[in-house]
């Protein structure tokens, strides 16, 4: 740790070993999810409408084959991406040209110098110090996989891989699919989440209807979160950056491999307009188009860019920066759709952005859950009891709005936002201690 002025630069990610031990626990955490989302759609909610005939069964057959389709192009996007390689660094790898004088003047062997260039304060030719190598362009260090990754974009937890020039494709459509599966089965499940919080009995086991509320739930957060990053990744897309490049192209009045909306599309999805939506290339574009293997990347002016005295973790991302100033996170977050130049190291960005999704997300997340408490507050019931609520014609321990929310909250309004209770309300009211609890009969009767 070094202090440099104001600014103190601190590598989060040293230990990051353990991101390793990760693996097929997130793998199974994302089976995990979506075989609780298949049981809500498919097995309890729209599987048994199929044979009741009319409108309700052709709008099961509708959902179930987007559902179906959607799945199977998720699921076959995610294990592209986990088990492709995103790209290594060719051995014995050497540039034919320099970075910043372009092809009219060839590198001549006196000026790999054993990887590194003749001029100590050069820093046109690339060398990763860790595997001891070049490194081709766009190429940066991944310290959980322990390797360079050509055209390395992040490390992703949720596909145990990082994404480069090999997998980026795979992951785009990875995400493009889980948004679309999310949104179908949010909008799919939306009519039984509201009638958990309607008068009516809703059928199914008390098991079934936990499942559905939980499915809801993790598929809108899932949808707002990957919609976040769907975005983010469509502006990289669009001007042909990946994340770690996107701070060093906000510092630069021309971005070298910008080649135009088009071809920066085609760059990583290819030509053939077929394969556009399938984890895969043809023979044909993997042949005319080397960039797909990230190795030659074509670029509209070569540039020179100054050193900047940062390095890159496993992430892809730069050691972040602890400054002073904090910008607001939402006004932050749609900066990252601007042009202008976002304040900031992009350890800091990564880590603002980060927090807004998943603070957007969880906050939806927990909003589901605290109406449907609110609910059961109001009515004086707990979950449990409110499937036996719904089977009964009048709830007996509903005493009214106001005394239902004493029995939970007390009745000294000064510590209803506090957690702890006045000695007088323990006193008085022994439904507090979870042992005595009035029902409408008793309490008419005093």
């Amino acid at each position: 740790m070094h202090r440099s002025g104001t600014t103190m630069a601190w590598n989060v990610f040293k230990f990051c070993t353990a991101l390793r031990g990760l693996g097929s626990i997130m793998i199974l955490l994302v089976l995990g999810v979506v075989g609780v989302t298949y049981y809500a759609v498919v097995l309890t909610n729209y599987g048994p409408v199929l044979y009741g005939g009319g409108f309700d069964s052709l709008t099961a057959f509708v959902v179930l084959i987007l559902f179906h389709g959607l799945l199977v192009m998720l699921l076959w996007s995610y294990f592209s991406v986990v088990f492709t390689d995103p790209g290594s660094v060719p051995p014995n790898w050497r540039p034919a040209l320099d970075e910043e004088r372009g092809d009219a003047d060839p590198l001549v062997a006196s000026e790999f110098n054993n990887g590194v260039s003749s001029d100590p304060s050069s820093q046109r030719i690339r060398y990763c110090r860790k595997c001891n190598q070049l490194k081709p362009p766009r190429c940066h260090h991944c310290s959980v996989c322990g390797r360079c990754v050509l055209k390395m974009d992040h490390h992703c937890v949720w596909v145990v891989n990082c994404v480069g020039a090999l997998n980026y494709k795979y992951f785009l459509l990875f995400l493009f699919y889980t948004f679309l599966e999310t949104t179908l089965v949010t909008a799919s499940l939306l009519p039984q989440f509201l009638a958990f919080f309607g008068d009516g009995e809703i059928p199914g086991t008390p098991g079934s209807l936990a499942t559905t509320f939980l499915a809801f739930v993790l598929n809108l957060a899932f949808a707002l979160s990957v919609m976040g990053f769907l975005i983010m990744h469509i502006s990289l897309v669009v001007s042909n950056t990946t994340t770690i490049e996107a701070y060093e192209k906000k510092t630069t009045p021309k971005w070298r491999y910008d080649l135009g909306r088009k071809k920066n599309f085609e760059q990583v999805f290819g030509m053939d307009n077929r394969y556009w939506f399938i984890p895969s290339y043809t023979e044909e574009d993997i042949r005319r188009m080397p960039a797909l293997q990230g190795m030659d990347t074509p670029r509209t002016l070569l540039l020179s860019v100054s050193n900047r005295n940062v390095t890159f973790n496993q992430f892809g991302l730069m050691e972040l920066h602890l400054q002073g100033t904090l910008l607001s996170p939402l006004p932050q977050f749609l900066a990252f759709f601007g042009d202008g130049e976002i304040p900031g190291t992009p350890g800091s960005l990564a880590t603002t952005f980060l927090a807004f999704v998943l603070n957007l997300a969880f906050t939806l997340s927990v909003l589901g859950f605290l109406i449907m408490h609110i609910s059961l507050v109001v009515s004086n019931t707990t979950t449990i009891e409110a499937y036996e609520k719904k089977t009964t014609p009048k709830w007996r321990y509903d005493l009214g709005r106001k005394k239902n929310f004493e029995q939970v909250f007390g009745m000294d309004n000064r510590y209803w936002f506090i957690p702890s209770y006045t000695e007088e309300d323990i006193r008085r009211m022994p439904a507090l201690q979870g042992l005595d609890y009035p029902s409408k009969p008793d309490f008419d009767s005093q």
